[in-house]
């Protein structure tokens, strides 16, 4: 089988997102300066969950600051994010972010928060394609 034979036709998108543009113009000289939080906004377990813990375990061996990772699953991530959106601009609340961001306006006719507005794109942290997979036999 060739290996172009499982390209995606739509690849699901991990990134991590922080609250407000202004928190895109702090210091990188400073930051951070004490603990920051990543929102996983699904439940423990998925592999959104184990994508975070390692890049916040990374993170905080690189900084020597405490990248923490907190769940707030629900109502298809809306919960998670309406939470990062709402805290302080400072971006030491973190949102880990799939696809399900970019297509809640379509989704959900009463959003609290605006997902290009209220958040700024801080990484990409992987790229991966649904898969449906059967037994040969």
């Amino acid at each position: 089988m060739r290996n172009d034979a499982f390209k995606p036709i739509y690849a699901f998108t991990t990134a991590v997102l922080l609250s407000s543009p202004v928190a895109a113009q702090r210091s990188a000289d400073s930051y951070p300066s004490r603990a920051v939080t990543i929102i996983v906004p699904f439940a423990a377990g998925a592999v959104t969950d184990l994508e975070t813990r390692l890049y916040a375990q990374k993170l905080t061996e690189l900084t020597g600051r405490t990248f923490v990772v907190d769940y707030k699953p629900g109502a298809g991530s809306m919960i998670g994010s309406a939470y990062v959106a709402k805290a302080a601009a400072d971006g030491y609340t973190l949102l880990t972010a799939t696809s399900a961001l970019s297509i809640a306006p379509l989704l959900y006719k009463n959003l609290s928060f605006d997902p290009i507005k209220d958040f700024v794109f801080v990484s990409m942290i992987s790229k991966r394609a649904p898969l449906l997979l059967a037994t040969p036999s």
